[in-house]
C-alpha cells in the first residue's frame, strides 16, 4: 500500500469479519492503536486503504436513504464511535484502555447494521458494478 509501487487496498466487510475489519478501519484512519485503544493524538491516515461496511445497496439512516458506496468516514463515525463525531473531547476523563475503544466500536457497528443473509453476494455484486462503472 505504500511506496512507489504501492497499490490501493479496498475492503468491504460483513458480520463474519466485523471485529478485524473495524479494527483495520480505525487503525487505517489513525483513530486507534494496534491494541484497540483510542489513538491520542490521532495518527495520520493510510492514504491507500479503504475499509467499508457491506450492507444493502440502499438503507434508511438518520432520516434519509443512504447508498453504501456513499458512506464516508465521518458518517460512519456517527454510529461506530459517537464520541468522535457527537461529543467534545473530555479532558478530565482518561481515554479507555485495554481495547475498550475498539470493543465499543465493534458493538456499535453490530447493533447499527442489520446485515442481510446474502451479504457476501451483495458485496461481490457491488464490487463488480463499481469496477464496471470505472471502465
Amino acid at each position: 500500500m505504500s511506496g512507489q509501487s504501492g497499490r490501493a487496498l479496498e475492503i468491504v466487510y460483513g458480520p463474519s469479519t466485523l471485529p478485524q475489519s473495524v479494527k483495520l478501519d480505525l487503525i487505517g484512519r489513525g483513530l486507534a492503536t494496534a491494541d484497540g485503544n483510542q489513538a491520542q493524538p490521532q495518527r495520520p491516515a493510510l492514504k491507500n486503504l479503504s475499509v467499508r461496511v457491506g450492507h444493502y445497496d440502499l438503507f434508511p439512516a438518520f432520516g434519509q436513504m443512504v447508498r453504501v458506496n456513499d458512506l464516508d468516514p465521518a458518517y460512519v463515525d456517527r454510529f461506530m464511535i459517537p464520541q468522535v463525531a457527537d461529543q467534545p473531547p473530555l479532558h478530565h476523563k482518561p481515554a479507555p484502555q485495554h481495547g475498550e475503544f475498539l470493543q465499543g466500536a465493534i458493538s456499535n457497528v453490530r447493533s447499527a447494521f442489520p446485515f442481510p443473509k446474502d451479504i457476501h453476494y451483495m458485496i461481490a455484486r457491488g464490487g463488480f458494478f463499481s469496477r464496471l462503472s470505472k471502465l
